[in-house]
């Protein structure tokens, strides 16, 4: 990568997430690359779509971060997540399509992982209601350490196993006690999913169709 290019990207980092949160946040989201290529090349789908209340992440920055939100269905945008508006730069909980789920980022994939179970997608009705009842929520400035995306779904999973409803002052108290134990990760939300919703795997999920199922020659019978 030339200086300038190198430069152009490192700008577009930090102009989506800031040099605080970098600072603050990188010792939990760093791992290799790697772990990415091995995952957009594994072959599994979900057959369909998601159901309500199933986890979503995708990878971004590259490989080195990702992003996560919670599938509640219900037409075009169907996906509830928390992201920083780009004019306040709070977080800001809303309703979007899958599209717009994977349009944000440096370095972004347009692969969407799915928590499953038994080669489905797995999911919770009462998860996705959570979601859902908190569309719009302004939860005023956005970073690594309180208010990201990762701890919203993480919430959203923890007040439907308590049957509670979701809380920003919960939300912050649950996550702020994991950040001491450097566990508000992916690793965390995906073992989350694993303890509510029974989640077993990781599948892909072909949301724009362009996927196409891998076809096995067989010899025609004698």
């Amino acid at each position: 990568m030339e200086e300038d290019e190198r430069k152009g990207f490192w700008k577009k980092v930090l102009k989506v997430v800031g040099i605080g949160t970098i600072a603050a946040g990188a010792f939990a989201i760093l791992k290799p690359p790697a772990t990415t290529i091995i995952r957009k090349t594994i072959s599994d789908f979900i057959p369909g779509d998601p159901k309500p209340g199933t986890v979503l992440y995708r990878d971004l920055f590259t490989g080195y971060a990702e992003h996560s939100g919670i599938y509640v269905g219900g037409g075009e945008r169907c996906i509830v997540e928390l992201q920083r508006d780009e004019k306040t730069r709070h977080s800001i909980i809303r309703l979007v399509s899958p599209e717009e789920f994977v349009e944000h980022g440096v370095g972004m994939t347009g692969t969407i992982f799915v928590s499953a179970r038994d080669g489905d997608a797995v999911g919770s009705q009462e998860v996705a209601n959570v979601a859902r009842s908190v569309l719009n929520e302004d939860l005023d400035s956005y970073s690594l350490i309180v208010n990201n995306c990762h701890m919203f779904a993480f919430s959203c999973l923890k007040a439907a196993e308590s049957h509670e409803k979701f809380s920003v002052a919960k939300m912050q108290e649950l996550t702020s006690s994991h950040w001491l134990h450097q566990e508000m990760t992916l690793d965390n939300l995906r073992n989350t999913a694993r303890d509510v919703l029974g989640a077993d795997s990781w599948l892909k999920w072909n949301w724009d169709g362009k996927a196409v199922p891998e076809r096995v020659s067989r010899p025609e019978p004698a």
